[in-house]
C-alpha cells in the first residue's frame, strides 16, 4: 500500500480503476471513465506496474519469490 501511495497521479488513477473494477469491464471502458485514451490508460498501467515493482524491490521484497 505504501508503494501504491507513492505512484504519480495518472498511473495511480489507472491502477486504482483497474483494481477496483476487478476485471469486470474492458480497458477502453475504464480509460473513458478516466477521460484517457485506451493507449494512454495502458501506458499508465505499465508505468504503475514498473514503479510498484521498483519500490517493492527497494523495500526488500523479491517479486520472483512472491509470484512463484
Amino acid at each position: 500500500a505504501a508503494c501504491r501511495d507513492k505512484l504519480p497521479p495518472q498511473p495511480g488513477r489507472a491502477l486504482a480503476a483497474r483494481l477496483a473494477d476487478g476485471g469486470q469491464r474492458f480497458d477502453h471502458e475504464l480509460a473513458a471513465e478516466l477521460d484517457m485514451r485506451t493507449n494512454t490508460f495502458l501506458q499508465n498501467i505499465t508505468r504503475a506496474r514498473a514503479l510498484l515493482a521498483a519500490c517493492l524491490e527497494r523495500a526488500g521484497i523479491d517479486l520472483s519469490l512472491e509470484l512463484a
